[in-house]
């Protein structure tokens, strides 16, 4: 019980981390789970980060499935529920404040909303950037130039077509087992 209770905490400590989303937490969560903890491999992150952007819903529902490795259903419970709980808490209780209609049209908010987009695109960029680092590791040689091959697909399909991102992965799997396997 004690270990779903630390899978509960590590991922509600995110979850107030996570203004953008579960992507731009990303590199602390490897930190928290691989070297931290110890519950999992950077292999083992990257591969279920992979399979949490294939799988339909919420990107960030890889940390579920961290989760369920360390402990079971109620780990993945834990960790699914510790990333949402407490953000969903804090915006309701934002949002029920009565002078939230001024503070919608305050300068401060558009300051910090100018702001705090580059901070979580820098986050976002350093997630990535740590996943190629983890990739590499994995790979050798000529390998490395047929993941990047797929990588630099991947980013110009996402920047110029409508491409569904599972399709992607899903694709970049293929390759993958056509090419390594």
């Amino acid at each position: 019980m004690h270990q779903v209770l630390t899978i509960f905490m590590t991922f509600a400590g995110l979850s107030l981390l996570a203004f953008g989303g579960g992507n731009v937490v990303l590199p602390q969560v490897e930190t928290d789970v691989v070297s931290r903890h110890h519950w999992i491999s950077s292999i083992e992150f990257v591969h279920l980060y992979a399979l949490g952007q294939l799988a339909p819903g919420p990107s960030a529902m890889y940390m579920s499935g961290i989760g369920f490795i360390v402990a079971g259903v109620p780990g993945a419970l834990a960790a699914g529920v510790g990333f949402i709980f407490p953000s969903t808490v804090l915006m309701i209780v934002i949002n029920s404040l009565e002078h939230v209609d001024r503070w919608r049209t305050s300068p401060w908010r558009h300051a910090m909303s100018v702001g705090m987009a580059p901070a979580a695109i820098g986050l976002v960029a350093a997630g990535a950037f740590r996943l190629a680092q983890i990739e590499s590791t994995v790979v050798q040689g000529w390998q490395i130039l047929v993941v990047a091959g797929i990588a630099l697909v991947v980013l110009g399909l996402t920047m110029w077509t409508k491409v569904n991102p599972a399709l992607m992965v899903l694709g970049g799997g293929i390759i993958a087992v056509f090419t390594f396997g």
